[in-house]
């Protein structure tokens, strides 16, 4: 399904159904408050399919909403320019000689269900048009990586460019003091979907 809150893509993008939830965006963009964050689950994403897609890289933070619906435990896989480095493994970088052999250690090596999400900023500049700093994987390196996880149960994708609105000025002023000053995002929707195109069908085809 598609979850708009954002505009960032096109309508009808991919054929999904689309849930409009546009009111929401700025209330939850960059963070949100805890009982916005459980009504929004309660109204809008409580009976979501188990494949989502939805706007802006300023709401990954709704992955971890998602994942709420995980009856049983599962393996967060996370494709992202920006992860949360709390974790040693997490500073173990790849390098781009190295990263498929290890990857597909990584991969083999799981057990058990796996939900990925993929913020589409891990993506060079070519391959995605985002609100942050661009990565180095291209879309058909996600896609790989994506084809070499077993058991990937549910799943989503972010990231897409949209111009930021905010409903407080507390989320401008973390936004602006965040995010890189870019240019002008030019031909987003056409470039996001192109590797959406790519992306999309090896993640939730597999289900």
């Amino acid at each position: 399904m598609h979850l708009d809150l954002d505009s960032a893509w096109p309508p009808g993008v991919l054929g999904l159904p689309r849930r409009e939830a546009l009111a929401w965006g700025p209330r939850l963009r960059v963070f949100a408050k805890q009982d916005a964050i459980d009504a929004f689950d309660e109204q809008v994403m409580n009976d979501l399919p188990p494949f989502v897609v939805y706007g802006s890289g300023d709401f990954h933070h709704l992955t971890a909403v998602l994942l709420r619906r995980m009856r049983s435990p599962v393996t967060l896989v996370a494709f992202d320019n920006h992860p949360a480095e709390r974790y040693p493994r997490l500073s173990d970088a790849m390098t781009r000689e190295n990263w498929r052999s290890r990857f597909e250690s990584f991969a083999s090596s799981l057990a058990g269900d796996v939900y990925l999400t993929v913020d589409m900023d891990c993506l060079r500049e070519e391959d995605a048009v985002t609100n942050w700093e661009s990565g180095l994987f291209a879309a058909d390196d996600v896609a790989w990586a994506i084809s070499r996880l077993p058991r990937v149960i549910a799943g989503d994708v972010c990231g897409a460019y949209s111009p930021p609105v905010y409903e407080r000025g507390l989320q401008r002023f973390a936004a602006e003091w965040d995010h890189p000053r870019l240019g002008p995002r030019e031909n987003a929707r056409a470039i996001n979907t192109r590797s959406l195109e790519k992306i999309w069908p090896r993640l939730a085809g597999r289900h």
